[in-house]
């Protein structure tokens, strides 16, 4: 048996993937400009360069280095880029992660304690709720105004405020509205 939280986290699917799914067992062609996914739109990593680097990284993996914020060569390198663009970040402040997922729920339990708040947009991206559930933390939505082409609600924001609030998501573009802040 899973814990109490997992029947918490079982919701229904999401309306507009109930509409996508509908339109497109009738046979209509959804483009879905919001996936992340960009192998569904063609984008593949040359399958000759993947494959020598799978080699070379399983011949560096036989000995297991765990760390727990990332390969340090990896991190080096992002440091290097970094440093090239003119921004001096060390590779031991950075952290990689597998997804973006995983990142908010790290920010969620590095910024809040559990019953704290984060201010969060709406519409917003799904997983957040979820992502929220399992980090103990309550999420508090303000809102963006459609009809202003998708521009914080300032005053709502404001009245959202509590002495619980710890953080606010700021998502630029957003995802899903597009919206630059």
């Amino acid at each position: 048996m899973f814990s109490k939280i997992v029947s918490r986290l079982r919701s229904e699917k999401n309306p507009l993937y109930r509409v996508r799914e509908d339109l497109e067992a009738k046979g209509n062609r959804i483009i879905d400009f919001v996936s992340g996914n960009v192998n569904d739109f063609g984008i593949c990593f040359p399958q000759p360069l993947l494959e020598e680097i799978l080699i070379e990284a399983s011949r560096r993996a036989r000995i297991y280095r765990p760390d727990s914020f990332g390969q340090e060569v990896a991190r080096q390198a992002i440091s290097s880029y970094y440093k090239r663009q003119g921004a001096a970040i060390l590779p031991e402040n950075i952290l990689l992660t597998p997804g973006t997922s995983i990142s908010y729920w790290y920010c969620f339990k590095l910024l809040a304690d559990e019953g704290e708040e984060i201010l969060c947009p709406s519409p917003s991206y799904p997983l957040f709720s979820y992502i929220a559930e399992l980090s103990g933390t309550q999420l508090v939505s303000y809102r963006l105004q459609e009809s202003r082409g998708w521009q914080i609600d300032l005053e709502y924001l404001e009245g959202c405020i509590s002495a619980k609030s710890r953080a606010l998501i700021l998502i630029s573009p957003h995802n899903p509205t597009g919206r630059v802040a």
